[in-house]
């Protein structure tokens, strides 16, 4: 058995039992506030990312369709003029949709994060008392009364 098993087993055999059923409890709630806290940092770290990116992109797009529209107030026929009131309008749509698909992202992140934040509660807040387990290994009350009344 290597050294690192036999260290695992220590661990769980005798620091395991006593810090679930005695420490545990002290510091469950703490954990769980700190995942949420993390959580909620790390969605608004990646929103304003996203936020940053698209504010980037939609100023992008707005100055094209503003060139767009100037270039359709210079132009020096209709046909010309048609053409970049045409561009305007398709800029115009873009920037509207990265408008929308920003939204839509933000609203899956947040949605991502709560499921992932509630996932991690959850496995938290299964770490729980066996009741099979005695800490510190020692055997159930009952069995020490057997054994004395069997003179052993």
């Amino acid at each position: 058995m290597s050294k690192s098993s036999q260290i695992a087993q220590f661990i769980t055999k005798y620091f395991w039992p006593p810090f679930r059923d005695f420490i545990w409890p002290i510091i469950k709630d703490e954990v769980i506030s700190i995942i949420k806290i993390t959580f909620k940092d790390l969605q608004k770290q990646y929103e304003e990312i996203l936020t940053e990116r698209g504010r980037k992109r939609e100023e992008e797009v707005k100055r094209k369709a503003q060139e767009a529209e100037e270039q359709a107030n210079k132009a020096k026929d209709k046909a010309e003029a048609e053409y970049y009131k045409k561009l305007a309008d398709v800029w115009h749509g873009v920037f509207e949709e990265f408008r929308q698909d920003n939204e839509l992202l933000k609203e899956k992140l947040a949605a991502a994060t709560r499921a992932a934040s509630q996932e991690a509660e959850q496995k938290v807040q299964s770490i729980r008392k066996k009741p099979k387990d005695k800490p510190f290994g020692l055997p159930e009350p009952s069995d020490n009364l057997t054994a004395l009344s069997d003179g052993k």
